[in-house]
């Protein structure tokens, strides 16, 4: 039971309260992280920045992307607190502002890939083998998180 559904010690009005608390936080929630995750490009960068810090052009390399186009990127995710970046002379090195950004990506994928079994009603009473994995995240491979 949510300590919404509580009753006995909290009004209707207390709930109201409180149920508009969390609209708003889930709102700037929502704002901040699945504008943040809403895109893979943003998605590998994260998986790159998991256990190290890397520069601009260390991460472009990588992602076979533009230097422009990963700074575009970064700089929106640094805006959001996703990463925090460090200049070292004329690179500019990023890494993830909190490890628990990779961990929550891990989970969502997890939890997709354990969902996608569980609508397929031939295997849902046999848990897959082997499921395909990359070498950043420990997951499922699979579709966005969220979408902004």
């Amino acid at each position: 039971m949510t300590e919404l559904a509580r009753a006995g010690d909290v009004s209707g009005a207390e709930q109201t309260q409180q149920f508009e608390h969390l609209r708003d936080e889930l709102t700037e929630l929502h704002a901040r992280f699945c504008r943040g995750l809403g895109d893979p490009k943003r998605l590998l960068i994260i998986a790159a920045l998991r256990l190290e810090e890397r520069s601009v052009g260390e991460l472009a390399r990588q992602l076979g992307a533009t230097h422009s186009n990963v700074s575009q990127h970064l700089g929106m995710m640094r805006d959001l607190g996703l990463v925090v970046a460090r200049r070292v002379d004329n690179n500019v090195y990023y890494r993830l502002s909190d490890p628990r950004i990779a961990e929550v990506i891990e989970l969502l994928r997890a939890i997709q890939g354990d969902l996608s079994w569980r609508h397929r009603p031939a295997l849902a009473a046999a848990p897959p083998a082997a499921a395909p994995r990359d070498l950043a995240f420990s997951a499922p491979l699979g579709g966005e998180p969220c979408q902004p």
